[in-house]
């Protein structure tokens, strides 16, 4: 059995690769050309920072930490994105929540409205069954739509993923990903963002993935903006002992750009 879920995750790999390399190959040179020219502009390093601290004191004690980072360097045609997040929760000293995870993504422009991407990931929440999760992904990123206000993007790639959970046995799976974002601006100082994720397990079928999350920004500086955001993260197949099979998260933050 082992043999044939190795045997079926090298498959998977090769020709994800292989599909990848060919794009590659075949992408005409002037349509690369335009697209380092559409992203000159943006060439250069920018930051998001996140924070919101939530603490209660008298007859009942509780503190909640919420803290994102995203940085991106850009080049004419590529891009490096590095995404760190954690989010704790205690009351009366007792620990409650702790979810925490990072990554790094490489995107190469192939043409106006299609890219590339490899990313390696690790996260942990020891309260939905799992300390550490690793996940390399494979995949496309496609322009959907692009107006002054509102910009839409779909994704598709292929994720292996090895989940060392708090409670044996271990889990390594091969995911199939879909994932769509909008952002759309409303007025100059407010704005929106939708994305959705689903990852079908190809190994454990049962297993399957599903995250969303949407969140309103207002502007209050030319630095500083405030966000409320609702995350939904969903596994159809928890592990042993874990009796929810959706988390969800309503968080407020600071925010920072430069």
């Amino acid at each position: 059995m082992k043999n044939s879920t190795s045997s079926q995750f090298i498959f998977s790999a090769r020709a994800c690769l292989s599909l990848l390399l060919l794009l590659l190959l075949v992408q005409p040179v002037r349509a690369a050309e335009s697209a380092a020219e559409s992203a000159a502009a943006k060439i250069g390093f920018a930051n998001d920072s996140e924070l919101g601290v939530v603490l209660t004191s008298g007859n009942s004690r509780a503190q909640s930490i919420n803290f994102k980072q995203d940085d991106r360097y850009t080049w004419a045609l590529d891009k490096v994105i590095g995404s760190y997040r954690y989010l704790s929760n205690s009351s009366n000293g007792a620990e409650t929540a702790r979810v925490w995870d990072g990554s790094v993504r490489y995107e190469r422009v192939l043409t106006d409205s299609f890219s590339a991407y490899v990313a390696e990931g690790i996260e942990g929440d020891p309260y939905s069954g799992y300390d550490r999760r690793f996940n390399s992904d494979i995949g496309g990123k496609y322009s959907i739509l692009k107006t002054k206000t509102l910009v839409w993007s779909g994704e598709l790639g292929y994720r292996y993923t090895a989940e060392y959970r708090t409670t044996p046995p271990n889990l390594y799976s091969s995911f199939g990903r879909v994932y769509s974002e909008v952002n759309e601006d409303w007025t100059p100082t407010s704005s929106t963002k939708l994305w959705v994720e689903y990852l079908p397990n190809f190994s454990h079928p049962k297993s399957y993935l599903f995250n969303s999350e949407i969140s309103l920004t207002t502007v209050l500086t030319t630095i500083i903006s405030i966000k409320l955001g609702y995350l939904l993260k969903y596994n159809a197949a928890p592990a042993t002992g874990i009796t929810q099979k959706a988390d969800t998260f309503f968080t407020t933050s600071l925010v920072a750009k430069f």
